[in-house]
């Protein structure tokens, strides 16, 4: 997608408007140098959602009201919405008038989420096929309206908000993807296409490589599927860094459960399980294309937790990358044992300074936060701290749950080092948690984020359950922050 912002009107017949509702009871808009409007709360009162075409001789003008005081993500929302429905009459392009959202107007993250919102609004769910043709949306010029506008930063908001955001659209498109069109040898083939960026090395592990590298858990997993497991190794180093971060993604393509096999009741989502995968890599291009000065290396082991004579058992003792063995309580917990290799495989190979990892992982999580907030689990409050910072930049929640040890008991196994389920129908998310941290290598600055009720879910554009992108933002913003820190 070619979304070309530029700081300037363009000779277009629609202009989108947002404004915030003011404090006294009329509006004034000023639409052009030509029109202007002054409504009472009769005719229009800037309501969230609420909206008002005008038509001016050859001329369309859309009023989107954000409603009072609205936040980032709540902004952006009411954007995507509306271009949704109307983006065929968008996509000749438009002119954006920015003028009318109040004080906010001069906050950069605020102007960037309604940029981010206005570009989303053009996201087709119903592209699938090929994955890695992810340029499919239309060439769009947008020319903006800001008075006192600095057109560099202008231009650098504008930039950073398009490259994000057609991150964020990538992953979305994987996890959407149903499991027939994103099956392990594929995605050997998407990765190489989508991040082979400057200053990032790849490489694509095969099966014998992982099982060279004693990656036992994740090829224990795959093994049953006719599409063998790889594993995803990238690096991005700028040219000047102080700081490494490393990511690490579940990327289960399609779950059955194994022989612990799932009720088939909603069965068809499980192509969402690598929402893990899909969220740390869209980060890693955003980072790259962005340049910043940290770098970052990428882990992203891939199965397909399927079944036949040679899948894994519930009882079986599996080794794993750590050189730990692990009791197989259940083969529908497969999410943590990758994980338990791709976390054991960075710190090994990178040793990075932050080391986080996202997995659709558990019910557990839905359970207790529902579908507004990741489970974010960590030891260190350094890294609390900075991911706190970035959630609240991005709007993406987060909250944290606790890792006591008291917990460990419940992963223990009197024929292995560690079980991979509790095997309790209480704080599964909490023990998940635990057992991955048993393959940190007790890393100082770990962080798990259990992503299940946030990057798949019922939203207000589309009727089905769809991929929300959920991570993308959040972990560039991650980055942005530790580089700024290391300054």
């Amino acid at each position: 997608m070619k979304f070309t912002l530029q700081a300037r009107p363009i000779q277009e017949k629609h202009t989108i408007i947002p404004t915030v509702a003011p404090e006294e009871a009329v509006l004034q808009i000023q639409i052009s140098d030509t029109v202007s409007l002054q409504t009472d709360p009769e005719i229009y009162k800037s309501a969230k959602d609420e909206t008002l075409v005008i038509q001016q001789d050859d001329q369309v003008y859309w009023l989107v009201g954000l409603g009072k005081n609205p936040g980032n993500k709540e902004a952006s929302n009411i954007l995507r919405k509306f271009v949704q429905g109307k983006a065929k009459k968008f996509q000749s392009g438009f002119q954006l008038n920015l003028n009318h959202c109040g004080s906010q107007n001069s906050d950069s993250q605020f102007v960037c989420a309604l940029l981010r919102g206005i570009q989303w609004g053009f996201f087709d769910t119903k592209q699938l096929s090929p994955l890695w043709n992810v340029d499919y949306l239309p060439d769009i010029e947008v020319g903006c309206n800001l008075d006192g506008i600095d057109i560099d930063a202008f231009e650098s908001i504008a930039e950073e908000a398009q490259h994000v955001v057609e991150s964020q659209m990538k992953a979305s498109q994987i996890v959407n993807a149903p499991g027939n069109f994103k099956y392990p040898e594929l995605w050997t083939d998407f990765f190489q296409n989508w991040l082979r960026l400057p200053g990032v090395d790849l490489h694509i592990l095969n099966p014998h490589e992982i099982e060279k590298r004693k990656m036992d858990a994740l090829m224990a997993v795959g093994r049953a599927s006719q599409y063998p497991p790889h594993c995803i190794v990238a690096s991005y180093t700028p040219d000047t860094y102080t700081k490494s971060i490393g990511l690490v993604g579940k990327g289960i393509t399609f779950d059955t459960g194994g022989i612990s096999i799932k009720n088939s009741n909603n069965l068809h989502f499980m192509k969402c399980d690598m929402g893990g995968a899909a969220a740390v890599a869209g980060a890693f291009e955003s980072i790259a294309i962005a340049g910043l000065p940290v770098q970052v290396h990428l882990v992203i082991p891939i199965a397909e937790n399927v079944i036949n004579g040679d899948a894994y058992k519930p009882g079986d003792v599996i080794g794993s990358h750590a050189g730990k063995s692990i009791e197989i309580i259940d083969t529908d917990a497969e999410g943590r044992l990758i994980l338990a290799d791709g976390l054991s495989y960075m710190n090994a190979e990178f040793k990075p300074d932050f080391m986080l990892d996202l997995a659709t992982l558990t019910g557990s999580v839905v359970t207790t936060l529902g579908y507004e907030a990741a489970g974010i689990f960590t030891q260190s409050e350094e890294l609390l701290k900075l991911l706190h910072q970035a959630a609240s930049i991005s709007g993406e929640k987060v909250w944290q749950l606790p890792l006591w040890d008291e917990y460990k008991d419940d992963l223990h196994s009197d024929v292995a080092d560690i079980r991979n389920f509790s095997g309790k129908p209480i704080a599964g998310a909490i023990t998940a948690a635990k057992f991955l941290e048993a393959f940190t290598n007790d890393h100082p600055a770990w962080a798990h984020l259990d992503i299940a009720g946030v990057a798949f879910k019922e939203s207000e554009f589309g009727k089905m359950k769809n991929a929300t992108g959920w991570g993308v933002h959040f972990l560039y913003e991650f980055a942005k922050l530790v580089a700024q820190e290391a300054e």
